[in-house]
This record gives C-alpha cells, sequence and structure tokens, in this order.
C-alpha cells in the first residue's frame, strides 16, 4: 500500500508541476491528462498538452507526449535502533516527445523543478490526507534512450529520455 501511495503522489506532485509550472520555466502550463483520455480515440487535447500515466503503456505518435511515472524498485532501510520503518524509492520518469525538442523540454523541466520533497498522501482515506514526505536523495539524472529503427514504432520511441532519482 506504501508503494502505491508514494507512486499516485509522485503522479500528483507532477501533474502540479506541469499544470501550473514555476514562473520562467515555460510560457504556458500544460492540460495534463490521464489513461483515460489516453485510450479514448475520439479525445481531442488542447495543446499545450501532455498525457501522464503511472504504468507502461506502448506509446504511440499520434498520443505524444506522453509521460510515465514508474517506481522501479523499493527497498526497507531502517533509520533508527529499534524502528523498522522507512524505505528507499528508486523512480523512473519517462519522457516521449513528439520531437526531440519536445522530449528535451520536459525532461529538464521535471529535472529542474521536481524539488528536493513531495507529499506522500494516504490514498486509502476519504480527502486523501499527507502521512509523510518524500525526501529526493539523489540529484535527478537524465539519460537519452536510443533504440534502434526496426522498433521505432513509427518514431514514437525515437523521442525517449528517462529521468530517475531515488
Amino acid at each position: 500500500m506504501l508503494s502505491r501511495n508514494v507512486r499516485r503522489s509522485l503522479y500528483d506532485h507532477i501533474t502540479s508541476l506541469l499544470s501550473a509550472p514555476p514562473a520562467g520555466t515555460f510560457g504556458a502550463a500544460f492540460n495534463v491528462y490521464t489513461e483515460a483520455n489516453l485510450r479514448n480515440s475520439g479525445f481531442a487535447p488542447t495543446r499545450p498538452f501532455v498525457y501522464l500515466v503511472d504504468r507502461h503503456l506502448a506509446p504511440t505518435l499520434a498520443k505524444l507526449p506522453l509521460v510515465i511515472v514508474e517506481i522501479v524498485t523499493s527497498a526497507r532501510v531502517p533509520y533508527e535502533v529499534g524502528n523498522r520503518s522507512g524505505h528507499i524509492w528508486a523512480a523512473d520518469i519517462n519522457v516521449f516527445g513528439d520531437s526531440r525538442g519536445t522530449r528535451d523540454d520536459l525532461s529538464s523541466f521535471l529535472q529542474d523543478n521536481l524539488g528536493l520533497t513531495f507529499a506522500v498522501k494516504n490514498y486509502g482515506t476519504a480527502g486523501s490526507p499527507t502521512i509523510d514526505t518524500a525526501e529526493i536523495m539523489s540529484e535527478p539524472l537524465v539519460e537519452t534512450v536510443s533504440v534502434g529503427e526496426e522498433i521505432g514504432l513509427e518514431g514514437a520511441l525515437a523521442n525517449f529520455d528517462v529521468v530517475s532519482f531515488d
């Protein structure tokens, strides 16, 4: 349950950053759309937009830009004697752009604006109260992923970055 809360809290944090970016970062806020919008073939997004999901989906060129939030590892790490609480999660934010420029802009925006902490909420309780604060321990790293033309999915994977941190 805690891992789910961390993933959803990171998703909410990124939604807030994209829909209300800090001054001087982007000219306009993004319209952030969900997986339901992504799967709706009749949905027409309003620019500037980004699809934000929290699980792997096969990207398609017509449905970009796409940002996927995932928790890739979790380790129990007690931080004081006699206390078994404490975890470290590693997260990846996969950024698929409809162009190299879009990919670079989104990746660097997330890298520069994630901040040092974000609130962890309990989504199993009404009102989703904040239960903890997650601390970002390492500087976010942006890695460009190269794929061959044969798996490029009509260009959808040609502009792919991973922003990772723990």
